[in-house]
């Protein structure tokens, strides 16, 4: 520090070398990059061409759909957006042709290169989200019979295949995805 009036200025720092021991590097906070962005924006705007869902709405289904597949793309030990790109909803269309009953307000369609959900005129905010559920059932299924999911992952679908009174993927019925369905809504 040079005063007014002083020359040069001399800097002496005097450490004490229990500090220097004690010292602990600097840890500068890694920014976290989000993975689920790409497929939340393409989630959202799928759901904005439908005409059916409010800009808020669209980014609130986007965000928890997104996480969803974060997390089935981690118990596969894949990216998230090549997870979604390979085996995400592809499609979200307005379709009038299917049953209108209060029943039947969407579904969804495994296809095999493209995962369609269709919504009726009738649906309500809880509908994509029903439908997305026969998604992450179905995606739990093709990770455990892969043979590449976490243990995690097993351990959870084995919880599922009890709570649906299921011994193996090939007891999941259509009764039983409805159930899974209705308990995803209900859960969110």
């Amino acid at each position: 520090v040079i005063l007014p009036g002083q020359g040069k200025a001399e800097a002496k720092v005097a450490v004490e070398p229990e500090a220097v021991e004690s010292a602990k590097p600097i840890e500068t906070p890694k920014a976290k990059i989000d993975t689920t962005k790409p497929v939340k924006e393409q989630l959202k705007t799928m759901l904005l061409n439908t005409g059916l869902y409010t800009e808020e709405d669209a980014v609130a289904t986007a965000e928890v759909c997104g996480r969803v597949n974060e997390s089935l793309a981690k118990a596969l030990g894949v990216d998230p957006i090549w997870f979604f790109n390979k085996y995400g909803i592809k499609k979200v269309v307005v379709d009038e042709e299917l049953d209108g009953s209060l029943e039947n307000r969407g579904s969804i369609v495994f296809g095999n290169k493209e995962i369609k959900i269709s919504l009726l005129k009738n649906m309500d905010k809880s509908t994509f989200l029903h439908e997305f559920g026969h998604f992450i059932l179905e995606a739990m299924g093709d990770i455990i019979d892969s043979g590449k999911g976490s243990e995690q992952i097993k351990k959870d679908y084995a919880v599922l295949l009890r709570f649906l009174g299921a011994k193996n993927r090939s007891d999941i019925k259509t009764p039983q995805h409805e159930k899974f369905a209705r308990a995803w809504e209900k859960y969110l």
